[in-house]
């Protein structure tokens, strides 16, 4: 079930018409001006993913959001920033989706819309995530060199305590061998050289210090993130692969593309044997008349003739010689 708590204009911190949400999977304040129009909405749901409270507001003029809300909304960011005791508490900025917000408000029992507003906080997580992990590593890096400086500095302001130290004995084993040799102006500014030495000192160890521990803290700040980072991406993980088993792509999904079948490799073709076609003739003489008698057994007409002529001949030779 959901509750919804309307506080009017003038009974609000804010100036503004607000509406707080209880729901059983998030909880979030919307603003609206006189119009009643969504300006924007801090969604206060916190969880091992959504550590922070996310501001909600829609983007105007490249501004940051407490500019907007000076600026456009004439709101001072702290009436709506949420505090533990007297300590602001870190808030991750968002200026898309108020929409699924005031689809929400249309129909609360919309399931749809409340699927939505859970699903966007949670995809939203990972770049908030990202982005603390980044400010997290500049910070950790910013106090590493902090550290080393201060180790620097306290290594010379030791090594000038020490000489004054020492400074501060010869003077005494001076003063004791001749009192007159050592004069008090002299003494009053080697204690004075001490004592703001001695303060630089300490103020330089505290400041290690203090370094050394914003590196640790924010070792453990990172070691955090890192783990949610990971469960982040374990749990959007889920979500892809839900997504991919379902057969048709949907709308909500347009990094799924359908597969395209594999075409199967077809077999080289093997070589048929056919018979060869007989080139046609191709005369390379003049033609003839008599090149188109040619018998069955292809015995061309002019070898014909000339067989017969020399039977004849042999014919004639063999009469011939009878006769004689």
């Amino acid at each position: 079930m959901t509750q919804i708590i309307q506080t009017r204009a003038k009974n609000s911190n804010s100036g503004l018409l607000e509406k707080a949400v209880v729901h059983s999977l998030f909880t979030f304040t919307a603003y609206f001006d006189k119009k009643e129009k969504l300006l924007f909405v801090l969604d206060t749901t916190q969880d091992s993913l959504t550590p922070n409270a996310r501001l909600i507001v829609v983007p105007y003029d490249h501004k940051k959001w407490d500019e907007i809300l000076r600026e456009r909304y004439h709101i001072e960011p702290d009436l709506i920033r949420p505090r533990k005791g007297h300590l602001y508490q870190p808030l991750d900025i968002e200026y898309e989706n108020i929409h699924l917000y005031a689809d929400f408000l249309k129909d609360v029992n919309d399931p749809i819309a409340t699927k939505n507003i859970i699903l966007n906080r949670e995809k939203q997580s990972l770049n908030h995530a990202i982005v603390r992990l980044d400010d997290e590593t500049d910070t950790l890096h910013k106090a590493q060199a902090t550290v080393m400086s201060s180790r620097k500095s306290v290594e010379d302001f030791s090594a000038r305590m020490e000489r004054l130290k020492q400074r501060q004995k010869a003077m005494e084993k001076k003063k004791k061998e001749n009192p007159k040799s050592v004069k008090p102006e002299q003494e009053e500014k080697l204690q004075g050289s001490l004592d703001r030495n001695n303060e630089a000192l300490k103020e330089r160890r505290k400041r290690l210090r203090r370094a050394e521990k914003r590196v640790e803290k924010s070792k453990e700040k990172i070691a955090e993130i890192k783990e949610r980072l990971h469960h982040i991406k374990e749990k959007l993980a889920v979500y892809k692969q839900q997504e991919l088993s379902i057969p048709a792509p949907r709308p909500t999904a347009p990094f799924i593309q359908p597969r395209k079948e594999e075409k199967k490799e077809e077999e080289p073709l093997r070589p048929t044997l056919v018979a060869p076609t007989p080139l046609p003739h191709t005369p390379t003489a003049p033609h003839h008349f008599w090149d188109i008698y040619v018998d069955e057994d292809g015995l061309h007409i002019f070898h014909i003739i000339s067989l017969t002529l020399i039977a004849l001949l042999i014919l004639f030779f063999i009469v011939l010689r009878a006769a004689q």
